[in-house]
């Protein structure tokens, strides 16, 4: 009967290893808590870095209510340009019409006195 033991060092032996099973799921939880924590804070640092860079961004970022007026700014400054280019060209070629009726004027001119030398 040398195989034989009593049935407290039986169960003695069984608690034990339950113990030690039980330590051991215990320090496993332990470990994969605190590196879903780590993994957890890590998202988190990367989250407020996003909202951070969003933040700023539409800080940086023009109102409709700010482009509307500045765009209207622009299209008058346009209308204006074009208007005054319009009227450039206007003056230009009534400068042009000057210029070929004083031609026409020398011309006569340069005529009457041919015609009454010779």
């Amino acid at each position: 009967m040398e195989n034989t033991i009593s049935v407290k060092e039986y169960l003695d032996k069984r608690i034990e290893d339950l113990e030690k099973r039980l330590c051991d799921r215990y320090e496993a939880q332990n470990i994969a808590i605190s590196k879903a924590e780590l993994r957890m804070n890590e998202r988190l640092e990367g989250m407020n870095e996003f909202r951070a860079a969003m933040k700023d961004q539409a800080t940086e970022y023009v109102t409709k209510t700010l482009y509307d007026a500045r765009h209207e700014i622009l299209r008058t400054a346009i209308d204006d340009l074009k208007l005054s280019r319009a009227e450039l060209k206007g003056k230009a070629n009534q400068n042009a019409v000057v210029v070929a009726y004083i031609i026409t004027a020398i011309s006569i001119i340069l005529s009457l006195i041919n015609m009454f030398v010779l």
